[in-house]
C-alpha cells in the first residue's frame, strides 16, 4: 500500500532508479514541487515520469505491492559542508526528516526551530495509527528517520534541520 517516506541525507546516486533499484514491488512514487505533483513509475525501460531524483529534505508517497526494505547509499558529508537548508513556500509542503548525524529521532520543536512562528500543522502517516497531527506544543513529539511529513506554513520560510 501507500507509504510516506523520506531519505536521511543526500544519496550517492539520487536517481529514482538507483534509490529503488532493489525495491521491485514499488509501482508509483509521488512528491510535490512548487505546488505540482511529480511522479515516477517503473517500466521495462527503467523509471519514467517527471520525478527524476529522490533527495533529502523532501517527502515521498510510495506505493508498494508487497513489503519492502530500502538499501540506501548516503553520500558522506564533506568536512566543511554547510548544514542543509530547504526553502518552503507558504501553505502545504511535503518534507522529509534529514540529519547529518543520522539520529533516528529528533524533537519536532528542535527540528522545526528555524520555522518557529511560521508553521501551523504537521502530519505524518503511521501504518497502524493512521494520520497523526502535531501543532506547536501539542501532538506527536518526534520527527523520525525514514518518514515523510506534510507541513503547513503561514508564511514562507527556510527549514534548517
Amino acid at each position: 500500500g501507500w507509504n510516506l517516506i523520506s531519505v536521511p541525507g543526500p544519496q550517492t546516486d539520487p536517481s529514482v532508479g538507483a534509490v529503488f533499484a532493489q525495491a521491485t514491488a514499488i509501482i508509483k512514487v509521488y512528491t510535490v514541487q512548487d505546488g505540482n505533483w511529480l511522479y515516477a513509475n517503473p517500466g521495462a525501460g527503467g523509471w519514467s515520469g517527471p520525478l527524476a531524483q529522490i533527495v533529502d529534505g523532501k517527502g515521498y508517497y510510495v506505493y508498494a505491492t508487497a513489503p519492502i526494505t530500502l538499501t540506501l547509499s548516503p553520500k558522506p558529508p564533506g568536512p566543511l559542508a554547510p548544514p542543509p537548508s530547504y526553502a518552503l513556500p507558504i501553505g502545504w509542503s511535503l518534507i522529509g526528516y534529514t540529519t547529518l548525524s543520522f539520529s533516528p529521532t529528533q524533537p519536532v520543536s528542535f527540528y522545526l526551530s528555524s520555522l518557529a512562528g511560521k508553521w501551523r500543522t504537521l502530519y505524518r502517516y503511521d501504518e497502524v495509527k493512521g494520520w497523526e497531527l502535531a501543532r506547536p506544543g501539542m501532538g506527536f513529539t518526534d520527527m523520525e528517520l525514514g518518514r515523510g511529513y506534510w507541513i503547513e506554513l503561514t508564511e514562507a520560510g527556510t527549514l534548517v534541520p
